[in-house]
């Protein structure tokens, strides 16, 4: 096994057919002893899976997928091109922010800045559950979850 590739609890993950996971830890069966990753959907109803370890690590079947690009059947988030550093940046920065009025007002300066990867991260820190789509249209759905949260927020006491 690669040790190196070996997941841990809390990384984001894409599958070779496009879908985004989250790990939540290595258990093993109880019976065989076998390590399965334990990993949940960031899309949809964010279910829970469990793989065996060597298969989540595995490379994809390129006989059977000969037209998939990625080498892994999972590949780490950020790691075919080394994520960038403003994508960095933009996430601290992001997460920095307080207010839901300061996170609408900074998505909507960075717009043009935005990848997939950062909504994907965006929406995960606001507890906002992705539905699939194009980065636009998540971008759309973050933004209009914010102007709910601000309509309900403003009328709170502190």
């Amino acid at each position: 096994m690669e040790y190196n590739r070996r997941p841990k609890e809390g990384e984001c993950y894409r599958h070779f057919k496009g879908k985004r996971y989250q790990v939540i830890g290595i258990a093993k069966h109880s019976e065989t002893m076998e390590e399965l990753v334990v990993y949940r959907q960031l899309y949809g109803e964010q279910e829970l899976y469990v793989r065996p370890l060597e298969m989540f690590i595995s490379k994809v079947d390129k006989e059977k997928y000969p037209e998939v690009e990625q080498e892994y059947r999972f590949e780490l988030e950020g790691e075919e091109d080394g994520q960038r550093e403003d994508d960095r940046s933009l996430i601290w920065e992001f997460l920095d922010l307080s207010s839901s009025k300061e996170k609408m007002d900074f998505l909507q300066k960075k717009k043009s800045e935005i990848t997939e990867e950062f909504i994907g991260i965006v929406a995960q820190s606001l507890d906002f559950v992705e539905n699939d789509g194009t980065v636009e249209e998540r971008y759309e759905a973050v933004l209009q979850y914010l102007r709910t949260v601000m309509r309900y927020e403003s009328g709170r006491l502190r």
